[in-house]
């Protein structure tokens, strides 16, 4: 991945982006290199321009930005606020701009995120599922999804994501099977769920990241200082925490629970109808940040050796810059590019996949691109609309082939 980063006016929030940047590419196993190459990489390179509101940009300057935007290189503007939007340069001010200041202090790790999502996935957009026991979290759920949603991320929860009328737990699935990133609230009943165990177990099976957010020690244990429902001195932490790295987990303290509005004798213990502080709020996002672009990465290690095994002859591409795409000659011969990809596709993914294969040189109009990801229900009416949409002849261009899609559903492929 290649990364240009401008704009003097900022150096020391450039300088916290950057260590963050390396970080998270690190985490991921993605090289970095803070300048872009000189022959294109098909969509893996991006400038990111940091600005205030009286940030000065020189004529060279101002050529080097709209020579980017003409060549098809993404440029993100970075500003600490609205109002600094101004000082962007006039061939940018149409740009939407990642806004610091949203983001509170987990800006840093989103921007890396989304530096990421824009070079290196295949999906701009994150997609993040909310697990939790209703009677002991439904306030900080409800919280994080107005936050998550507020800051463009499309977020399941599921008072507000199930269409009334539809099939509660098939839609469940439907979704978590397409996201990011689960966010388990770990609370001290989580484990009497039946939903929330099978939403764990299903993404567990599936090699979908799972982050978790612990409630405080002092819940616990006969000596207890936070009285919670349903907790005595036998009750333990829910064991999905003991299966997550220590990245994977964020603890609460008890100050970062907000104050009730029914404070009782000068303490609140009512820990269930609280949300969450903005300081643990900004945590649990920049936890949710760094995880979501390692979840990924470690499901898409999981899909290419099933890749490989269900597409007879494939084998990774050589010369292209991530191992996720594939060619294979099928058994009458025909060459196809196979791009796999840690989500369900869109037709904009299946596209961009016929035209880098035409570009890499792996295929030529009257063969076949597409992309390979795991399903979980192929007979949903979406999955089959989403197959016949995409496996069918294009018109003649040079830069589109024949569009596939190839359903992986427990060995079965569609």
């Amino acid at each position: 991945m290649y990364v240009d980063i401008h704009g003097k006016s900022d150096p020391k929030v450039a300088a916290v982006f950057k260590r963050q940047l390396r970080a998270q590419c690190k985490g991921v196993g993605e090289p970095l290199t803070l300048e872009l190459p000189r022959v294109a990489m098909a969509g893996r390179e991006i400038a990111v321009v940091f600005a205030r509101a009286n940030s000065r940009w020189t004529v060279a300057e101002q050529k080097t930005f709209a020579s980017m935007l003409e060549r098809g290189i993404a440029v993100l503007p970075v500003v600490p606020d609205p109002d600094a939007a101004k000082g962007l340069p006039s061939c940018l001010s149409h740009i939407n701009a990642f806004v610091r200041s949203f983001f509170g202090d987990a800006w840093a790790e989103c921007l890396a995120d989304e530096v990421l999502s824009i070079a290196w996935l295949h999906r701009r957009t994150p997609k993040v599922f909310i697990s939790y026991k209703r009677t002991d979290s439904g306030p900080i759920a409800a919280q994080l999804y107005d936050r998550f949603n507020h800051l463009g991320y499309e977020t399941f929860f599921d008072e507000a994501s199930v269409p009334r009328g539809a099939d509660f737990q098939r839609e469940l699935m439907w979704w978590l099977n397409d996201a990011d990133l689960l966010i388990v609230l770990a609370s001290p009943n989580f484990p009497l769920s039946k939903w929330c165990m099978k939403e764990v177990s299903f993404c567990q099976d599936r090699s979908i990241g799972v982050v978790a957010v612990d409630w405080p020690d002092a819940v616990y244990g006969r000596e207890r200082r936070l009285p919670f429902p349903g907790v005595d001195d036998d009750t333990k932490k829910p064991r999905i925490l003991n299966r997550a790295t220590p990245d994977q987990v964020l603890v609460l303290r008890g100050r970062d629970f907000a104050a009730s509005e029914k404070p009782r004798k000068g303490r609140d213990p009512d820990l269930p109808s609280r949300e969450l502080t903005a300081e643990a709020l900004s945590r649990v996002l920049a936890m949710c940040a760094r995880q979501r672009t390692v979840a990924i990465g470690q499901r898409l290690r999981e899909l290419v050796p099933l890749a490989l095994r269900a597409l007879p002859g494939a084998a990774p591409m050589a010369g292209v810059p991530t191992g996720s795409d594939l060619v294979f000659h099928d058994t009458s011969g025909v060459e196809s590019f196979v791009r796999v990809v840690p989500f369900r596709p869109r037709p904009e993914t299946i596209r961009q996949a016929a035209i880098d294969g035409v570009a890499y040189g792996a295929v030529a109009y009257g063969a076949v691109a597409g992309c390979f990801y795991a399903e979980n229900d192929p007979l949903d009416p979406r999955a089959q609309a989403l197959r016949w949409l995409a496996n069918g002849k294009r018109p003649p261009n040079p830069t589109q082939s024949d569009g596939w899609v190839w359903a992986y559903y427990r060995g079965i492929m569609s």
